[in-house]
């Protein structure tokens, strides 16, 4: 394990914005319930860690959800675009394995490949204008409009995920803490 730490990355792992925790040893001032922590199987402290890192950064998906759902979007084509998006975003655990010494929770928008009705017609389901979150929280020059070329021009960047990480981070922290101490303390019942 390798500590504990949090934070934005920029667009990966299939999602606009990535806030992440990873817990592993070096947790500063933690000495004391890493220490209990390595008492417990690994199948035990993954629980743990999940119970923990799970309502912290659903703290951070929720505010990114109002943002993106008050953000203003004009045109047709734009009509599910905010509740797609919203809809998509959510928390992924990755649990600790014995070759793979880390815990990692990310909330993100999970929006995986574009897709098309079952025709392959027409427009994108909402799970594929998800897709276009990171052109969103970034902002793009738009080169093409409906296929055709044209004077490129910025389309300004309306971030919802690193505002909602700024935002939540001390809270998520705080909620981050006090449920893992409280885990530790419960496994710790639960095997005497």
């Amino acid at each position: 394990m390798k500590g504990l730490k949090g934070g934005f990355t920029g667009q990966g792992g299939g999602g606009a914005g990535v806030a992440y925790i990873e817990v592993g040893d070096n947790i500063q001032g933690w000495n004391d319930v890493i220490s209990r922590l390595r008492g417990f199987r690994l199948s035990t402290q993954n629980k743990i860690l999940e119970r923990a890192v799970k309502p912290a950064l659903q703290m951070i998906v929720q505010a990114a959800q109002e943002n993106v759902l008050s953000l203003s979007t004009t045109g047709r084509y734009h009509r599910g675009l905010r509740s797609a998006i919203a809809s998509k975003t959510s928390v992924k655990i990755t649990k600790a394995s014995k070759s793979r010494g880390w815990f990692t929770g990310r909330a993100a928008v999970w929006y995986g490949e574009p897709r098309r009705s079952l025709t392959g017609k027409g427009n994108l389901l909402p799970a594929g204008l998800a897709s276009t979150a990171h052109l969103i929280e970034y902002g793009y020059n738009l080169t093409h409009y409906f296929g055709r070329k044209i004077a490129p021009r910025r389309i300004q960047a309306r971030p919802f995920m690193r505002p909602a990480y700024n935002q939540e981070r001390g809270p998520a922290e705080e909620r981050f803490k006090e449920v893992f101490a409280d885990a530790i303390a419960d496994a710790t019942r639960g095997s005497k």
